[in-house]
């Protein structure tokens, strides 16, 4: 019907699937997160069932990292696919089943926490910036334990329960602020619409407010967006990015720092690289531009550490012949 706003469920939606899976795997006495080969096995079953949109992948990374070798695509793939499964997992097992503090320890890494706790004593406020890598959420649990104030932004979706980050975090002492509320199923488009332009106003004072208390923001520069935003290259295609941090940054002076994901095993483990030196003098395009770009240059160096099958980039045609995606 015309005026109303349609989405059409995939036929496999692992995120959807994750936490209904472990509750009926793991019951309701859990008290840290899934075994590793429960993961694996889970991991690997999504694998063999999704083979059309691997196949498509796979193409598409040999394409934007120019390897020939479909075996090795293949590896990078696996390994990648795997990875982002168990992050999935784990954090669906979050859900109102707190990790003790030697858990968190025990399941994650962080390099370079002097370079983040200098940036945060100038006292402006942190924009930790990153891409979908690894498992964010036992991240932001492990920066919390070491002291730090991280503040979490989440978009609500129709395939997690209400307060599901809010449940999943909130035990840590972090704070979670939502920049997109759960899409409407039905309504008028207009009304939606109007709605959203909103409460992104809204979601952006919190944001700024959120720095002002000198706190860190956990950010994905890949993460999807509803509003607005800045089209760029990326890994051959062009992804639409939220001006969002370069405006924060920008506005408030806050120290823009970029997060890695280093090694998956056997624990997660991360690095915070030396904050940018942002020229704004630059327009917000530009700004924007050089930390994906730098970002980017993690990707390719290290192909696994970046979830290539999450619909946002595989979905999108290569720029150069603007080929079509599923």
């Amino acid at each position: 019907m015309r005026g109303e706003s349609r989405r059409t469920p995939g036929v496999l939606n692992f995120r959807a699937l994750a936490l209904p899976v472990l509750r009926l795997l793991l019951g309701h006495r859990r008290h840290g997160l899934p075994p590793r080969w429960l993961t694996h096995q889970l991991g690997r079953l999504h694998w063999l069932l999704a083979w059309r949109k691997r196949t498509r992948l796979q193409r598409d990374m040999a394409r934007a990292l120019n390897i020939g070798d479909r075996r090795l695509v293949s590896e990078i793939l696996r390994r990648s696919w795997l990875g982002s499964d168990r992050a999935i997992l784990e954090v669906a097992s979050l859900y109102r089943n707190p990790l003790s503090p030697e858990l968190v320890r025990a399941h994650c890494e962080v390099e370079g926490l002097d370079t983040l706790r200098a940036a945060h004593g100038e006292g402006k406020g942190v924009i930790l910036l990153t891409l979908h890598a690894g498992n964010l959420m036992l991240l932001a649990a492990r920066l919390a334990q070491e002291g730090l104030p991280v503040s979490v932004l989440y978009r609500e979706a129709r395939k997690t329960p209400d307060r599901f980050f809010q449940d999943c975090m909130e035990p840590y002492g972090i704070e979670t602020i939502c920049v997109q509320r759960r899409p409407a199923r039905h309504g008028d488009l207009k009304r939606i619409e109007a709605d959203r332009t909103m409460f992104r106003a809204q979601s952006f004072l919190e944001l700024r407010r959120a720095l002002r208390r000198k706190r860190i923001l956990l950010v994905m520069l890949d993460a999807s967006s509803k509003g607005p935003g800045i089209p760029l290259p990326f890994l051959g295609k062009e992804m639409t990015v939220s001006p969002g941090p370069e405006h924060l940054a920008r506005g408030l002076g806050a120290h823009v720092v970029p997060l890695t994901l280093q090694a998956d095993a056997p624990r997660w483990t991360f690095r915070i690289e030396q904050p940018w030196q942002l020229d704004f003098e630059q327009s917000p395009a530009a700004v924007t531009a050089t930390m994906l770009t730098d970002l980017e240059r993690h990707v390719l160096q290290h192909p696994w550490a970046w979830s290539w099958h999450q619909r946002r980039w595989r979905r999108l045609p290569f720029i150069a012949d603007g080929d079509t995606g599923d």
